[in-house]
């Protein structure tokens, strides 16, 4: 059931960027890079059903299941059980704190991901003028550059993740 809504959710929502997009014509080059339209419709999309699918769901179980906890022991020890909530309240807390930090690098790696996708498609776009031009292996470095600092990002990204969902330590790559 909450998959069809998270499905449903997704289809609507590249509905309404790719509808946007139409309505603005050929401004939308104004206001957007065609590399931040597909991040947006495709990435971004995906990342509401991490967000939706699994934070928020595991975020209000945590608290809910905390209450449950004190009422539970409040019967028997009502100072047991304030220390019990104080602990268990924690855990959401520190989750929300981790979170924003996983939000800065994130943001530092998609900035990069941008970077590097606009500067490789418009190099694409114009193959023709950089190789007239002579420009060609500088802008080649420069890509190498922007990739590397790409991947470096990538890798703080990966190693906040060490046990992604679906995989294991075990599995051969």
């Amino acid at each position: 059931m909450l998959g069809n809504l998270v499905v449903d959710v997704k289809r609507n929502l590249r509905k309404l960027i790719f509808e946007k997009t139409l309505k603005l014509g050929l401004a939308y080059s104004q206001l957007f890079k065609t590399q931040e339209l597909i991040h947006l419709s495709v990435d971004n999309v995906e990342q509401l059903e991490v967000y939706f699918g699994g934070f928020l769901t595991q975020f209000y179980y945590c608290i809910v299941s905390s209450f449950i906890l004190f009422f539970s022991i409040a019967y028997f020890n009502l100072k047991i059980a304030f220390i019990l909530l104080g602990f268990s309240l924690a855990i959401p807390l520190s989750l929300y704190i981790i979170l924003n930090k996983v939000k800065k690098v994130q943001k530092k790696y998609f900035a990069k991901y941008m970077n590097v996708g606009t500067l490789f498609l418009d190099s694409l776009q114009g193959l023709t003028t950089l190789k007239i031009y002579g420009t060609d292996e500088k802008r080649e470095k420069e890509i190498a550059k922007m990739s590397e600092e790409f991947r470096i990002e990538t890798m703080k990204v990966l190693k906040m993740q060490p046990f992604r969902a679906g995989t294991s330590r075990s599995s051969p790559r």
